[in-house]
């Protein structure tokens, strides 16, 4: 917070989502909806939404990742591409991680992130943050779901992900 103090702000952001991920479930929702609070939306122009792991898909799997990027923008990352977020894929390649890191090169930013804003100039603790009205309605939607999961008689295992159903 003492360089956001100094006006040295962020350029950018990236949110890195594996396309070799099959599941995106409440974890990677609810983690984009803190994320979003995080930035706020003036910051979504310097936001990259980033695919990975392409490099790993064999030429049958290629479709099925573009199905999850199709799913991810429209299901997912629709309000951040609204605010001015773009999307990259990330293909394990320094052409690729530069295309990423040139959304940056000579951004003059001017304001910072609301989480910033909202810690240092209005002096909120962070429980009274955006972000953690949003992680606090994540969390309680996870318990929702796992209450209605334990009364149905489903179990359920953690992963390094979430949540998978037995």
């Amino acid at each position: 917070m003492n360089r956001y103090k100094k006006q040295i702000l962020l350029s950018g952001i990236v949110y890195v989502q594996q396309i070799t991920d099959p599941r995106t479930g409440s974890t990677p929702h609810g983690n984009l909806r803190v994320f979003a609070e995080l930035t706020g939306p003036g910051s979504a122009k310097n936001v990259v939404l980033a695919t990975t792991m392409w490099d790993t898909l064999g030429p049958v799997m290629v479709d099925i990742g573009n199905r999850r990027e199709q799913r991810l923008k429209d299901e997912y990352w629709n309000v951040m591409i609204r605010r001015g977020a773009t999307i990259h894929r990330f293909l394990n390649d320094s052409d690729s991680a530069w295309n990423i890191i040139n959304n940056f090169l000579n951004i003059n930013r001017t304001t910072g992130l609301t989480f910033q804003e909202e810690r240092v100039d209005q002096k909120k603790p962070f429980k009274d943050t955006s972000a953690a009205e949003a992680l606090s309605l994540d969390l309680e939607a996870r318990r929702q779901i796992e209450a209605m999961r334990q009364s149905t008689g489903q179990s359920t295992i953690a992963t390094r992900g979430g949540q998978e159903s037995l």
